[in-house]
């Protein structure tokens, strides 16, 4: 996602582009670190996160997250 995009014009894009309604939108700007890359000193990009809140019920099918239902489960056997 492009750093200068406010909120509005993103809510429109995805709104257009994936058929959903956007409830919420909240963004957070990420400053690049310096690293070191063995001898030389340089700089990480930086960049912008978006989370959205989808009206109850939309989901972007892209984007989708499995559900933990499906995964085993890993349960410790506590008997010794």
């Amino acid at each position: 996602t492009d750093r200068q995009v406010n909120k509005k014009t993103l809510k429109d894009i995805i709104e257009k582009q994936f058929k959903v309604n956007v409830e919420k939108i909240q963004s957070i700007n990420y400053v690049g670190k310096i690293t070191n890359f063995k001898r030389h000193i340089g700089k990480k990009k930086r960049f912008k996160k978006i989370i959205l809140k989808l009206r109850k019920g939309q989901t972007i099918k892209e984007y989708q997250i499995e559900n933990s239902e499906n995964k085993p489960e890993n349960k410790k056997d506590n008997t010794k």
